[in-house]
């Protein structure tokens, strides 16, 4: 159990320093997780476009959620949260 927290802390630094990297501060990164969440909380099929298009209708700027920090943000809801999300990648 162990493992997996610290693991989990990794990657929750590793979000934060994307994130911020791109110019969010704290509160606007617990936001943005927040709302993901609530994007994709009843289930259905996502696109990292489809979540910044959703994002965009939020408020936030175009293009504000990277496949990457996607990906971080959706390992912590299943593994913290056993909680799964269905995404598809496109190119």
């Amino acid at each position: 159990m162990e493992f997996r927290r610290d693991r989990t802390s990794n990657i929750c630094d590793t979000l934060f320093g994307r994130l911020s990297a791109r110019g969010l501060i704290s509160v606007e990164i617990l936001r943005l997780i927040k709302d993901v969440f609530n994007i994709i909380h009843d289930g259905g099929n996502f696109t990292v476009a489809s979540i910044n298009k959703e994002l965009e209708r939020l408020g936030w700027r175009e293009q504000v959620m990277d496949e990457t920090s996607f990906e971080l943000i959706t390992f912590i809801l299943e593994n913290e949260y056993d909680y799964e999300v269905k995404r598809h990648i496109l190119h």
